[in-house]
């Protein structure tokens, strides 16, 4: 694989998840990790391994819809059989039981892992959210 298959397919990981988020569907996000990825979500504790990292969105798409974008990939490096993008993301979190939308903002830096068979997955992600736009309360 060329450098520029190799990009491309890093970019197409990121389009496969946000179209995974925003139909909420916690298997499909959980196919772009590897079995043992780690996902450090800046509201939580580190989830470790593809299982807990699926039973986590599971949890989180029963309770909210997100409707997500993601900005181009701000810097890509592949290093070897390693790869790591830094970019931002824009969500638009709506509670299923009621309530106004929260819209929030912030960035991310994903390394990949190269697998066996050519194709790249998410080894190690980590997202901060730089803002929180709450309802107004009251």
């Amino acid at each position: 694989m060329c450098k520029s298959d190799d990009l491309a397919a890093i970019s197409h990981l990121i389009e496969d998840y946000v179209t995974a988020v925003n139909a909420g569907n916690a298997s499909a996000v959980s196919a772009v990790f590897t079995d043992n990825a780690v996902l450090m979500p800046s509201d939580g504790s580190v989830i470790v391994g593809g299982a807990a990292i699926r039973s986590w969105y599971e949890a989180f798409f029963q309770q909210f819809t997100d409707k997500m974008t993601v900005s181009p990939s701000e810097e890509v490096e592949i290093i070897g059989d390693w790869a790591f993008s830094r970019g931002s993301w824009q969500a638009t979190v709506t509670p299923k039981a009621g309530g106004e939308p929260v819209q929030a903002s912030g960035k991310g830096l994903i390394i990949d892992k190269r697998q066996g068979d050519g194709s790249w997955k998410w080894a190690r992600v980590i997202y901060t959210a730089d803002k929180l736009f709450l309802p107004p309360s009251g």
